[in-house]
């Protein structure tokens, strides 16, 4: 017996994905380049890329970036 099923994803589209993405890279270099500061990281990250956060994201992010080091 066959079933056929078909899934349907009812959320928000990539954007907390592309968040948690960003946050998890800079975590990274964080932890590598230790004497950077959390914004300037933040800031060489968005002149390389196109970032769509918020200001409540790169608070977010500069916590996650503190408590990883």
């Amino acid at each position: 017996m066959l079933l056929n099923l078909v899934i349907e994803h009812k959320h928000s589209p990539h954007k907390n994905l592309t968040k948690v993405t960003i946050s998890n890279n800079l975590k990274r270099k964080a932890v590598n380049e230790i004497f950077k500061r959390p914004l300037k990281l933040i800031r060489e990250k968005a002149q390389s890329n196109v970032m769509d956060v918020t200001l409540n994201d790169v608070n977010s992010i500069c916590r996650s970036i503190y408590h990883a080091r």
